[in-house]
């Protein structure tokens, strides 16, 4: 009876091979390659993994307080205070993400499970779609009724002042608040036409810029919706969001 060519049997993935893969199609986490494994069906614990992710110069530690870290920043994003943004699963994580699950209908547990993460990325998407959509309405709105509110005053705010504060920004504001130059409660609204401006012109670097100065962003509230949960092609108040965002506004 001829011998079994040992070559010829196939040979369950390694923790390495597994993580390899990983690597390669850019899921290099611990979870990932978790469900590598199991979907694999092979006969690898997620100790091993971590091993092999030593190996590979990762540490799995780490990843997951990246991880976290990101998802805390999602969770800033989208109006839900995670505390500091540290990478641990606090108390002050923890009930951001129920009060996230709480606002998109998602069963509250405090836990980032799969299906809180899918409803985090969608949110964190239409908020970064819809804030300079936002902000391009209250600029519009707020430069219209500063012009009409102050024509009667003096000095009144024309479109000339707004241009010339755009340029010159907040310094520029507070002098001509100084000098008397401008009617009362005039500076905190420029002020406020500024943020927006600076909304915008994040927005137009891309979204990786957009993100960070809404993180930045003291007042990042007035980007989210109250609720959190705005359908698709739905805005804020009245004003409708289309599906796809425009071109940027010039």
């Amino acid at each position: 009876m001829a011998g079994i060519d040992a070559t010829s049997v196939p040979k369950a993935p390694t923790a390495m091979d597994i993580v390899r893969q990983s690597q390669v199609n850019g899921k290099l986490t611990v979870e990932g390659a978790a469900r590598a494994i199991s979907a694999a069906n092979a006969d690898v614990t997620v100790s091993q993994i971590e091993v092999a992710l030593v190996d590979l110069g990762f540490n799995p530690g780490n990843l997951r307080q990246a991880e976290l870290m990101a998802t805390q920043q999602d969770l800033r994003l989208c109006g839900c205070n995670p505390g500091s943004i540290d990478g641990k699963m606090g108390k002050n994580t923890s009930d951001a993400i129920s009060q996230f699950q709480k606002e998109h209908q998602l069963p509250v547990n405090g836990k980032l499970d799969d299906a809180t993460k899918a409803a985090l990325s969608q949110a964190k998407d239409r908020v970064l779609t819809n804030a300079p959509l936002q902000a391009k309405r209250d600029f519009d709105t707020r430069s219209a009724k500063l012009i009409q509110d102050t024509a009667k005053m003096h000095p009144p705010v024309t479109e000339q002042t707004i241009k010339d504060c755009m340029r010159g920004g907040r310094s520029h504001i507070s002098t001509l608040e100084s000098q008397g130059m401008l009617p009362t409660g005039a500076a905190a609204e420029l002020k406020q036409l500024l943020a927006d401006q600076a909304t915008l012109k994040a927005a137009e670097g891309g979204k990786t810029k957009l993100e960070a100065h809404l993180l930045q962003n003291a007042e990042i509230q007035a980007f989210v919706p109250s609720m959190g949960a705005v359908p698709t092609g739905q805005g804020f108040g009245s004003v409708k969001i289309p599906d796809s965002p425009p071109e940027m506004w010039k």
